[in-house]
């Protein structure tokens, strides 16, 4: 995971922009490309050298799937338009004119990213289910202490980045959402067969807990799966904003380089994480 904005950050929606998916190598964009391939059933054309190879300058890709065939018409089409205008304005001489056909040019290139592209390649890309039952189902949540302060669920959280468990976590304060704690946990290192039992008993003990805030004290909460790309992930988000506030204690270890530490300057790093948490021994009460 490799930032620290979720997305979609607080809402049950795809992220609205592509930008919002980072490739930092092309080695990232193969599985994309590949998973791509296996749905537009494509095949390789072009000139072939003497030894009857492609030549790499003129390899050509062709999509024999009809829905991708007509999904690049489109943008070809989209991509003629904006050429042609641009051609046309360097031959007008009057200044308005040509700023007004360049304006519609920008428009075009807008509309192919957010219109043609975007939305269409989010909405294939990004995936929404419910939690799996089984998440729940093959971990026991009895053999934990019951939900009293908001120090509980914090160390559970604290223990997880500790362990080297991959999860981000934000808190948001946003008018137009409740204030809202978000964890964000990578499925796929989630349900590692090799997974230790230290983290498996942690994460157990944050799954009661999350649990806890909705059957015992009424505070609103939700999780679901979700699936960018080749990703998944399982989010909680738990309405208060308490919890919410508290985000940033955890956000300090995720974000610490805790192995390049000495014994030193870990202890104490880990002294004062805890004594932030102690500051959160706030009774959690029923919401009003």
């Amino acid at each position: 995971m490799k930032d620290n904005k979720p997305a979609p950050q607080g809402s049950r929606r795809a992220p609205g922009y592509l930008r919002d998916i980072h490739f930092d190598s092309f080695a990232d964009l193969l599985p994309y490309l590949y998973e791509i391939s296996k749905l537009g059933d494509i095949s390789f054309d072009g000139e072939k050298d003497a030894e009857g190879k492609l030549i790499p300058t003129e390899l050509r890709i062709k999509y024999n799937n009809p829905d991708f065939q007509a999904f690049f018409k489109e943008w070809a089409d989209k991509i003629n338009e904006c050429e042609q205008i641009k051609t046309a304005a360097e031959n007008i001489n009057d200044s308005q004119t040509r700023e007004m056909m360049l304006r519609r040019s920008s428009d075009i290139e807008v509309e192919i990213e957010q219109k043609l592209v975007t939305e269409r390649i989010i909405n294939n890309i990004y995936h929404e289910y419910d939690v799996p039952k089984s998440l729940y189902a093959k971990r026991s949540l009895k053999d934990f202490p019951a939900l009293k302060t908001y120090a509980n669920i914090l160390t559970a959280l604290y223990d997880l980045a500790l362990s080297g468990t991959k999860f981000e976590c934000v808190g948001i304060f946003e008018r137009v959402w409740a204030a809202q704690a978000i964890i964000t946990f990578d499925a796929d290192f989630i349900e590692k067969k090799d997974s230790s039992v230290y983290n498996e008993k942690t994460f157990s003990s944050f799954l009661h807990y999350f649990n806890e805030f909705n059957s015992k004290y009424g505070i609103k909460t939700s999780a679901y799966t979700y699936q960018q790309g080749v990703d998944h992930y399982y989010r909680f988000i738990i309405e208060d904003r308490v919890l919410a506030s508290a985000m940033s204690i955890i956000n300090e270890v995720l974000n610490a380089d805790i192995t390049n530490m000495d014994s030193q300057n870990r202890k104490e790093f880990e002294d004062d994480i805890k004594d932030q948490i102690s500051q959160f021994n706030i009774p959690v009460e029923l919401n009003k």
